[in-house]
């Protein structure tokens, strides 16, 4: 599941800062909750109950209101007012879940193939395999994610793969 995000430019401002501690905890475990159950922003009525540990809060979903962080949905329950602002919508995270699914798949193949392939080529050509494993090592690489990260939020969008010669990761100092 996405993360939720508490940006910290709400420190200086004053509708953040005016909420209760009741209404902070009440707004933030409703991101965290809209995160978790991937409704971008959206609380039923029957999930109200769950944004603080004593139950439900009437005031503090109207002083939410007040202070224009909330809106009250006809059916009952409450959407988040910032939602697309500060969050990872549905549609966002499923296609990120999407993109990471076939990029590992990708790797697990490319891995597949990179380790199977040398050693039964080596032994068809009948090579020293000492000599053998020296080429191999020399034309061997090694794929690292990188992550790539959206400037203004800092959410990592999406992971490149690099691709490094073990070689250059050999002869390097460790850390």
């Amino acid at each position: 599941m996405p993360d939720t995000r508490l940006p910290e430019r709400w420190i200086l401002n004053p509708v953040y800062r005016d909420l209760t501690d009741t209404d902070w905890r009440v707004y933030t475990w409703g991101l965290m909750f809209s995160n978790d159950q991937l409704t971008d922003g959206h609380i039923t009525a029957s999930a109200l109950g769950l944004l603080h540990p004593e139950g439900l809060q009437p005031e503090s979903y109207e002083r939410l209101v007040k202070a224009g962080l909330w809106d009250q949905v006809p059916k009952g329950g409450y959407v988040s007012t910032n939602w697309n602002e500060t969050q990872t919508t549905k549609e966002q995270f499923l296609a990120q879940r999407e993109s990471a699914k076939v990029r590992k798949q990708r790797q697990r193949s490319r891995q597949a193939i990179s380790t199977v392939t040398p050693s039964v080529t080596r032994d068809v050509q009948g090579e020293d395999k000492a000599k053998a494993e020296d080429k191999e090592q020399d034309k061997a690489q090694e794929e690292i994610d990188i992550p790539v990260a959206n400037p203004n939020t800092g959410e990592v969008m999406e992971w490149e793969v690099a691709t490094i010669p073990v070689s250059d990761l050999v002869d390097s100092e460790p850390f």
